[in-house]
């Protein structure tokens, strides 16, 4: 069977071969890479992004073959019509039994979706759910106050890129978005969240549940409590107003009072490095949360990892913090609460989007409304009081992340549905399509 991937970010596999860096994202999309490409009953082509006009690549790897296609980074919320009619072009030189598009929040998905219109494959074309930019766009602002939305620094002025206008980037990418969703036959979900949105924008399509398959590190090693630096919270991103960092300040300035040593852990540059050039390079947002910062006096309290933590780095987080937390206002699956459950890390997080599909409050966790930062302090002081509901939780994280994240599993799942979309005449019902959730 022959299988053509639109990819968004490059896959680990390609990256070495044509000695690009190795991305810490998408571990899901590398596992299977590598599974698919060593199936001798499959055949896989992988159409990426590169940033270099120009740049156009095309060759094999030991196991699948690729092409890049450029994409503008600057303006990546533009629709351009050369994807289209380039997406055409390699159709006709890989002739695909399914083409499966990762992710939906870029205009080249509906550049995909179009040239398969034309050609006839829709019926064989799939869309995988990562998050859904339409969707996410309505909760961007997360709850901040109308002067930082529009304020802007240095660095905002000059690349027109403040919160407001990252909104509506979000804004732009969500038309292209819903427009390849109408159109598209068959979707790939794994969440109520997602099963919602999208038959509320296109109730025709088929939806195939594909669980995600995360970094294989992340399958070994357990997270024990003896061995946990005590009152230490981890959280993943926070550089965004989507996830959700400047409400967790508000809660941890208050597990503070009562938990003096209590430290929250991040990547990220480090906001109050004394260089220039570091401050002309933050955005509104990062001036915001140094704000809030100093004003609740959390300077020693917090610790910033940088940006370019590897996979061994970041499990290492993980396992020593004492619980780990997702603030975000919206999430469909995140591969972070997937890693700390499948480790065990003791894990509270926001009742946004598809997070309760994965985390089952007072049994697997703790979640809670986002804009109750109050409710994330009480759960998070909950833990640290309490070993045994520590321990009982990162057990139950455990079992339910070994079901929802297992490999094999999910490499079949994967093969079942690339099978069901290669024979678009056989009868297929929705998953899960007794269970949606109206008038969103």
């Amino acid at each position: 069977m022959k299988i053509l991937w639109l990819c968004n970010i490059i896959p680990s596999l390609i990256a070495r071969e044509i000695h690009a860096p190795v991305l810490n994202v998408g571990g899901w999309i590398n596992v299977l890479a590598d599974t698919l490409g060593k199936n001798p009953g499959y055949s896989l082509t992988v159409l990426f992004p590169v940033s270099k006009k120009g740049q156009a690549l095309k060759g094999q790897t030991k196991t699948v073959s690729y092409y890049s296609f450029f994409q503008n980074t600057l303006n990546p919320q533009h629709y351009a019509p050369e994807q289209e009619e380039f997406f055409e072009t390699v159709l006709n030189l890989t002739e695909p039994d399914v083409i499966h598009i990762w992710g939906s929040e870029y205009p080249h998905t509906l550049a995909m979706i179009n040239a398969c219109e034309k050609k006839g494959l829709l019926p064989h074309a799939v869309i995988s759910i990562q998050g859904l930019v339409s969707v996410c766009a309505r909760h961007y602002y997360a709850n901040l106050p109308v002067r930082v939305i529009y304020g802007r620094t240095f660095r905002d002025f000059v690349r027109c890129d403040s919160i407001h206008n990252a909104r509506k980037q979000f804004d732009m990418r969500g038309i292209y978005e819903v427009k390849a969703l109408q159109k598209a036959s068959h979707i790939i979900g794994r969440t109520e969240w997602d099963l919602a949105c999208t038959k509320a924008i296109n109730p025709n399509a088929v939806y195939h549940r594909g669980n995600e398959i995360l970094r294989a590190s992340f399958y070994e090693g357990q997270w024990k409590l003896e061995n946990c630096q005590r009152h230490s919270i981890f959280v993943t991103q926070w550089e965004y107003p989507l996830k959700g960092f400047h409400m967790l300040l508000e809660a941890f300035q208050d597990i503070v009072k009562e938990y003096p040593d209590a430290r929250l852990i991040t990547t990220g540059k480090n906001l109050f490095k004394p260089d220039i050039k570091e401050k002309l390079k933050q955005t509104y947002y990062h001036h915001y949360i140094r704000k809030l910062i100093k004003k609740w006096k959390l300077e020693k309290n917090i610790i910033f990892l940088g940006r370019q933590l590897n996979e061994t780095e970041m499990k290492e987080q993980y396992l020593r913090a004492h619980v780990f937390v997702l603030p975000s206002a919206i999430e469909n699956s995140p591969n972070s609460l997937g890693e700390a459950m499948l480790l065990g890390t003791p894990a509270v997080a926001s009742d946004a989007g598809g997070i309760t599909s994965m985390l089952a409050h007072n049994r697997e966790g703790f979640c809670y409304p986002f804009d109750e930062p109050y409710m994330l302090a009480h759960y998070v002081k909950r833990i640290f009081e309490d070993d045994a509901l520590a321990e009982r939780f990162s057990a139950a994280e455990r079992q339910k992340a070994s079901q929802t994240h297992h490999m094999q599993k999910n490499i079949d799942s994967y093969y079942q549905i690339y099978e069901s979309i290669s024979k678009p005449n056989t009868p297929q019902q929705a998953d899960g399509a007794s269970s949606l959730l109206r008038g969103i």
